[in-house]
């Protein structure tokens, strides 16, 4: 599990890249169709930029523009990854 320096890292990381973004696609990964709200986080952030980042804790917070926000906690292994930005077509994919 990150410790909270790593995590606060992170948050400094995050801030630097994010900030001032705009989210154009969310692809969401779920094991089973129907488990996670996908169109109401679409919703929310699609086309929004990130207006700030702030730690919680071991969470992760991003405030988007319009008023929503996203909490982030990686567990005991998980990890974040910046990409170049998606060219793709938008999917929601589903296993298990």
């Amino acid at each position: 599990m990150p410790e909270l320096p790593e995590v606060g890292i992170l948050k400094e990381e995050l801030r630097r890249e994010v900030v001032g973004r705009r989210v154009e696609v969310v692809g969401v990964f779920v094991k089973k169709e129907g488990q996670f709200p996908v169109a109401q986080l679409r919703e929310a952030v699609e086309g929004r930029a990130i207006a700030e980042v702030r730690r919680r804790g071991k969470m992760q917070v991003l405030h988007f523009e319009g008023g929503h926000s996203l909490v982030i906690h990686l567990m005991m292994v998980g990890q974040l990854l910046l990409s170049p930005p998606f060219t793709g077509k938008p999917t929601t994919f589903a296993w298990g």
